[in-house]
């Protein structure tokens, strides 16, 4: 099985309300020469942009000759990213997808999942040379 895990993407972290102030901070310690400045404001930084964290699951395997691929992303707003709890509804959504949209249409899928998934899905056709993708995914990657 191959796992991989969806982080969150600039557009989705910065809160501008919060990264202004920090930003002038920043000007004024570089203008300033304070170096102690600096640091605090790289550190309230650091704190404004978490660019390391995990949002959601991909997840891909073959069964049958079929290669199945799956995804979950959390509401950030809400809850707390939980690697159990996505992968069971990225292995979920990887068999119910794959019937319910066998014949037609595609599942809507976050724009922070779609921007991995080509990737995603050459390396799984990588590792799993001999398989085959499920319908949706064969279109989507048309699309």
């Amino acid at each position: 099985m191959i796992i991989k895990y969806i982080r969150r993407n600039e557009y989705e972290v910065v809160n501008k309300a919060k990264l202004k102030p920090t930003v002038f901070m920043l000007k004024d310690a570089l203008k300033n020469n304070d170096m102690s400045l600096v640091k605090d404001a790289l550190d309230n930084l650091k704190s404004v942009v978490p660019f390391d964290e995990k949002v959601g699951v991909l997840i891909g395997f073959k069964e049958d000759g079929v290669i199945y691929i799956g995804f979950s992303k959390c509401n950030m707003d809400y809850d707390d990213f939980s690697k159990d709890f996505g992968y069971e509804v990225a292995l979920d959504r990887a068999y119910k997808y794959a019937k319910k949209f066998e014949n037609a249409g595609i599942p809507i899928v976050p724009k922070s999942v779609a921007r991995e998934i080509p990737l995603f899905v050459d390396r799984c056709l990588n590792y799993y040379k001999d398989g085959e993708l499920t319908a949706w995914v064969e279109r989507y990657m048309e699309q």
